[in-house]
């Protein structure tokens, strides 16, 4: 059929005009052109139709565009739609995290008469707290033996009345118990309090599901699928859950979430509870033997319940196969942040259990009344489920990947989509290919993905948001919120020791069968996630980020009737959303955005800013190298330390005279005259030379001094012993950093005041805004 030939549409609208104004106009210059419509078209209610007819096409183009937008994952803007197209990228939406904390239990006299030297009372995995009107549960069991002591001070003592033993730490036995036992010296019982883990709960009920057989409509259909709209229904479930292996879900009594099938929940057969889908490697395999895989994927609906699916009897088994199969679910249901809280160590939790002596439930060995149980930290770490920016951000970049980890963009978007233990804002990853020395390679980092993850500096959940900062008396607002390597509240690690990851890998040199382990148990946690999505060669190793603090200073111009006290909190809020979700690693900062965002208030009429460093964090102290004989802590090992090799008060003094001097005058390139370190190490510091960088101090000034040390140390063996891996080395050489902190910050500043020059991948730039001052015109 020729073109020609075509009858074209004989709707005069045309479609690319989407708005009222457009429509009315079109319609008006229709009737214009139509003689037949020329008493008519001029008439009040010819007027009032033509207006209907155009406001009823414009809703009908705006349904018809919000429809297309939901069809997209970039234009979507409904929970529910995002949802629903990140499924179909395979990717598994992050539910509620409960929050945690640790408690303390008081042992108070008389205690009952059953106890006994070697007498144990227990406390089950999943017992049952209420706090706040919130529920919390055990996360491990915990078994406490009785000693002789607390026989004879709390049983049989004249003063037994008054006895009280605090129990705040555990010693683990294997994974399914864990011994309670009191404060601990490092010599008593010849355990170390590095041995010692905190008494943990959890926020959550358990809750469960029963759908029984007999009124089951699905029994014996291939693709079962069962709802439960329950929004609460936390994350913990499959490879997240408490009882997984590397990642892996693994059948285990710690799971709190399982998926069973039989006629008594004794007798059920367990699922295997994946994520994403039914079809696995065990599943594949078994087709040989021609048999099915006891599996079910959990899956967030799209109104933020679950749905249980399981397979067609082939790969994955059937659910219920007759109808008296009934299916068994439990899971943990968690209010997620809502719990978290601050200022709350030490009150008072209660627990729902009783506690027997041996576990005999009889009156004369309940010991219930006889405890008491306290928080011994802050409530941290819950988290709300997944925002719809998250996942936006998230699924495709995973779905590109196909959930693998090759390229540094995979990593970096695998770290940004966890929530747990830490929910990750920033996120950084390189190869061993980035890493040169002098122009060479680092072959101790070959096959080494390096990676560095951090979550919001910023306390964005608060009505005013302030940066995080490393003060104890507000832990809402504290660092340890957001980095993996510090533990409670105790930040103070990030500023004034070396990171510790940092100085293993770039400055010790240890050997790659030494990377990619750490002493701290969250940077294990996610290395294990790593571990089973990267390339098999490949070891992943975590390094410390390194945040650098900057005050916004200057002046913001306001209208003269302007209130400048709730501008100023507007603005400040607007700011730091913009840095929380831009300022990552690496990442430029420029004025012109921050003024920017200023300036879209209309109260505003200009803005003069700049980025300036901030000053250290009250209680940091800095090091005089010329003057270290006057070191508190040099002091502190020259009277009580023990020397290894040639190790002296002067040698050791001497080594850091010595590297701090090459330093200067060798790596910097500045000679002995002028200010060079001749003039001593405050010549140094009054220095605004741009070499003084964070990658300078680590790698040039830290490494020679760490060398020198060795050097003192003949015998490699006795290295460990040296005073080069004490902690009188990291706290001097923390100490020398922050005599050079606020140099190493202002030379991360560019000609034109923007944040540009980042000497090391893992440094992130964190601001305050509350030196800006507000001032009406």
């Amino acid at each position: 059929m020729a073109i020609e030939n075509i009858t074209p549409s004989t709707n005069f609208l045309d479609f690319t005009n989407l708005t009222y104004r457009e429509i009315l106009d079109q319609i008006v210059e229709k009737l214009n052109a139509d003689s037949n419509f020329e008493n008519f078209r001029e008439s009040q209610i010819a007027q009032m139709l033509i207006e209907i007819f155009a406001a009823g096409v414009d809703l009908n183009n705006y349904y018809l565009e919000r429809r297309a937008e939901e069809s997209y994952m970039e234009t979507a803007r409904l929970r529910s739609s995002v949802i629903q197209l990140a499924k179909q990228l395979g990717y598994a939406i992050t539910r509620p995290i409960p929050a945690q904390s640790t408690i303390k239990i008081t042992m108070k006299g008389p205690l009952p008469a059953s106890v006994v030297e070697g007498a144990t009372m227990q406390f089950p995995i999943y017992s049952e707290f209420l706090f706040d009107g919130n529920p919390y549960l055990f996360s491990s069991t915990y078994t406490y033996t009785f000693t002789s002591a607390d026989v004879v001070l709390g049983v049989t003592g004249a003063n037994a009345a008054s006895y009280e033993k605090e129990i705040e730490y555990s010693l683990g036995t294997d994974e399914d118990s864990i011994s309670a036992i009191g404060q601990l010296e490092v010599d008593e019982d010849n355990i170390p309090v590095s041995a010692l883990n905190t008494i943990d709960i959890i926020q959550g009920e358990i809750r469960t599901k029963t759908i029984l057989g007999a009124s089951n409509p699905f029994v014996g259909k291939k693709f079962q699928n069962y709802k439960i709209s329950d929004t609460t229904f936390s994350n913990k479930y499959g490879p997240e859950d408490y009882g997984a292996v590397d990642n892996e879900w693994a059948e285990s009594d710690l799971n709190v979430t399982y998926v069973k099938v039989g006629s008594t929940l004794v007798a059920a057969r367990n699922y295997e509870i994946n994520r994403r889908t039914l079809i696995s490697y065990e599943s594949l395999s078994n087709q040989v033997q021609e048999s099915d895989v006891n599996v079910c994927v959990i899956r967030t609906t799209n109104d933020d319940g679950v749905m249980v699916e399981f397979g067609d009897g082939t790969y994955a088994a059937l659910g219920a196969k007759t109808g008296t199969e009934n299916i068994y679910i439990q899971y943990l249901s968690t209010i997620g942040k809502k719990a978290n809280a601050v200022g709350v160590i030490g009150k008072k939790l209660i627990y729902q259990n009783s506690v027997y002596v041996n576990n005999n439930p009889i009156p004369a060995n309940d010991i219930t009344a006889n405890l008491e149980f306290a928080l011994n930290t802050s409530i941290k770490n819950g988290a709300d489920a997944e925002s719809i920016d998250s996942i936006k951000l998230n699924s495709p970049a995973l779905y590109y990947a196909l959930d693998r980890l090759v390229t540094k963009g995979d990593y970096a978007a695998y770290l940004k989509s966890l929530t747990s233990p830490v929910n990750f804002k920033n996120a950084i990853a390189w190869g061993e290919q980035e890493e040169m020395r002098g122009g060479n390679p680092i072959f101790k980092l070959f096959n080494v993905a390096l990676w560095s993850a951090i979550g919001s500096l910023y306390n964005t959940d608060a009505a005013i948001i302030v940066p995080k900062t490393v003060s104890a008396t507000e832990p809402a607002n504290n660092l340890s919120t957001a980095v993996l390597d510090v533990n409670d509240e105790d930040v103070v690690t990030i500023y004034d020791e070396p990171a510790d990851s940092f100085f293993k890998t770039f400055v010790k040199a240890n050997s790659p069968n030494d990377l990619g382990t750490s002493t701290v148990a969250n940077v294990n946690t996610v290395n294990a996630k790593l571990n089973t999505r990267s390339q098999i060669t490949a070891r992943n190793v975590y390094v410390s980020p390194f945040i650098r603090d900057f005050d916004i200073t200057g002046n913001v111009y306001v209208g003269r009737f302007a209130d400048a006290t709730s501008v100023s909190v507007r603005i400040a809020n607007a700011v730091y959303e913009f840095l929380d979700e831009n300022a990552d690693f690496n990442k430029a900062v420029y004025l012109s955005n921050i003024t920017e965002v200023i300036e879209k208030f209309r109260e505003v009429q200009y803005t003069n800013i700049a980025f300036s460093p901030a000053a250290l964090v009250e209680g940091q102290t800095t090091v005089d190298v010329d003057a270290l004989y006057n070191d508190s802590d040099f002091n502190a090992w020259a009277t009580s330390g023990t020397p290894v090799g040639n190790e002296t008060a002067a040698a050791v003094s001497a080594a850091y005279v010595q590297g701090a001097t090459d330093w200067w005058n060798t790596d910097l390139g500045y000679g002995l005259g002028g200010y060079g370190f001749a003039g001593g190490w405050t010549g140094i510091t009054a220095v605004d030379d741009s070499n003084v960088t964070e990658y300078s101090f680590n790698v040039q000034l830290m490494k020679r001094v760490y060398d020198n040390l060795l050097d003192l140390v003949p015998n490699e063996s006795d290295w460990p012993s040296s005073f080069a891996n004490s902690t009188y080395f990291d706290s001097i050489m923390a100490k020398m950093r922050n005599s050079l902190l606020t140099q190493i910050r202002n030379n991360m500043i560019d000609s034109d005041g923007n944040i540009t020059s980042f000497s090391i991948r893992n440094e992130v730039p964190k601001f305050s805004f509350t030196a800006t001052t507000i001032i009406n015109t």
